[in-house]
């Protein structure tokens, strides 16, 4: 499970870097690691998409 949502926010984060979005984190020996920016873009995404799961998704499964 750790593999997945490493592959799940690491990814994103890597390709935005690459694109050329600076400050995110750095390439380190084949890996990526998020800087304190990358870790808060992770943190917001995770957030909106909780919110809209909240929000928008769970209601209409319930009625």
């Amino acid at each position: 499970m750790a593999v997945l949502l490493l592959i799940i926010f690491m990814l994103p984060l890597a390709f935005l870097d690459m694109v050329g979005v600076p400050g995110l984190g750095r390439h380190l020996n084949g890996f990526f690691v998020p800087s304190t920016t990358g870790l808060a873009v992770i943190t917001a995404g995770v957030w909106i998409f909780t919110f809209l799961a909240t929000r928008w998704i769970l209601p209409r499964r319930q009625s």
